[in-house]
């Protein structure tokens, strides 16, 4: 039966986000070694919204140890650690953009050499 959802599966419904956010989620959770199976799919490109299918490995048990995994909790671990994987590079470039600003790079270095074009001013 082409209907049938495992007990320890389930589909999450994404309204207003596109591929961008699906590869993420898909990506994220194939590091939990509690994901049997995910994917997702979008179902026409002109409609904002996607599915995300994900099977927990069955007899899975969540981080504290008390309760079964399920894949509402792969899917929130993965958003945390989406969220933070984003906030450290959103840092990353901030800290090169504010080095960039002060110190910019000199036009005879090697990554340079031959990018910067002299202007009529220049001489």
């Amino acid at each position: 039966d082409p209907t049938y959802i495992p007990p320890h599966a389930t589909t999450f419904l994404f309204n207003r986000e596109d591929h961008t956010l699906g590869n993420l989620l898909v990506t994220q959770l194939r590091k939990n070694p509690a994901v049997e199976y995910v994917a997702y799919k979008v179902g026409h490109p002109m409609h904002y919204s996607f599915e995300l299918r994900v099977h927990i490995t069955p007899g899975s048990m969540a981080a504290e140890g008390k309760r079964r995994l399920e894949a509402k909790d792969a899917v929130v671990e993965a958003c945390k650690e989406l969220v933070a994987d984003l906030g450290m590079l959103g840092k990353r470039i901030t800290q090169e953009w504010y080095i960039y600003k002060v110190l910019p790079p000199s036009p005879r270095s090697s990554f340079w050499a031959g990018k910067c074009k002299r202007g009529p001013a220049d001489g």
